[in-house]
């Protein structure tokens, strides 16, 4: 499934959809964040802050 039809399916509430964008993008996100932190647990934290901001405000996410 493509990224936009994910993102489009979240949008709608799709739990499903939500895990499967954060298992897809979890991985690289924890690389940028353990660029800026060197310790896994604040990186971690930090991902996770990313993610729920994320998808907090996900309705108003445009994906071009």
């Amino acid at each position: 499934m493509e990224t936009s039809e994910l993102i489009k399916e979240a949008k709608q509430g799709s739990a499903a959809a939500q895990k499967y964008l954060f298992d897809q993008m979890s991985e690289k996100m924890l690389m940028i964040c353990r660029r800026y932190v060197k310790n896994l647990e604040d990186a971690e934290e930090l991902m996770l802050d990313g993610f729920y901001k994320f998808f907090k405000k996900l309705s108003a996410f445009n994906y071009q």
